[in-house]
């Protein structure tokens, strides 16, 4: 009875385990990198923040294509280290992570940082309307 009762629970939790693993590693067959790397950096996200995921990539013997990933990664920092992008990023209340390179950075960080002061203006006069 033990042993019934021990392969009832287990058995689904292996199985979870399972689907988790070929989840993955159908996600990483069918990652475009190219695009990949465009929307990290769209999103603001370091290169390094997706180590995660080609670690598990390569726990499931898929390879990534580093190079296409590299170029997408260069060509989405292109679309969001521009002034215009900064401002509407700082607005959202989004926190920028150092990613643009130095030539660019300058004009960014002028641009994110009012976006970024009238996001946070907002927050406050929400929040002062719920005390008052």
């Amino acid at each position: 009875m033990k042993t019934v009762f021990k392969n009832l629970i287990l058995t689904p939790f292996v199985l979870l385990i399972s689907s988790c693993s070929t989840q993955t590693k159908v996600q990483c067959e069918n990652t475009k990198w190219h695009q990949r790397g465009v929307q990290m950096a769209l999103d603001g996200q370091t290169k390094e923040s997706q180590n995660e995921f080609v670690n598990q990539c390569s726990s499931q013997g898929v390879a990534i294509d580093q190079a296409k990933f590299d170029q997408g990664y260069a060509y989405g920092l292109k679309l969001f280290c521009r002034p215009d992008h900064g401002y509407q990023y700082g607005l959202q209340g989004f926190e920028y992570r150092e990613i643009c390179d130095v030539k660019k950075r300058a004009a960014f960080l002028e641009k994110y940082l009012l976006g970024r002061k009238a996001f946070l203006n907002q927050e406050i006069h929400e929040k002062s309307r719920l005390i008052c």
